[in-house]
């Protein structure tokens, strides 16, 4: 049922950032509910968090991805050196 979906996935959006590993509803299902149902079934404002949580998400597990240092900046900067010591700058 879509709205059952809808209400499942718009309450595990408003838990916060733990929303990007939705498991299926479903009792004796381990599975995670994909993208693509979070964007069938969410109204624009709640798919918007849920894309926002998915980038936060990636860049915290990603040791290779860090927010830009720059105040106000909402990019990520990827670096792939080790030992890296030259500054990060946002242009």
């Amino acid at each position: 049922c879509k709205d059952c979906w809808k209400s499942y996935l718009s309450n595990s959006v408003s838990e916060g950032i733990s929303c990007v590993v939705t498991n299926c509803p479903a009792p004796s299902c381990g599975y995670l509910v994909p993208k693509d149902v979070f964007e069938q079934v969410l109204d624009p404002d709640k798919l918007r968090q849920y894309k926002k949580f998915v980038i936060d998400s990636y860049v915290s597990e990603n040791p290779k991805v860090k927010w830009c240092p720059f105040p106000g900046c909402e990019y990520s900067v990827f670096c792939d050196r080790p030992n890296r010591i030259e500054p990060v700058t946002c242009n």
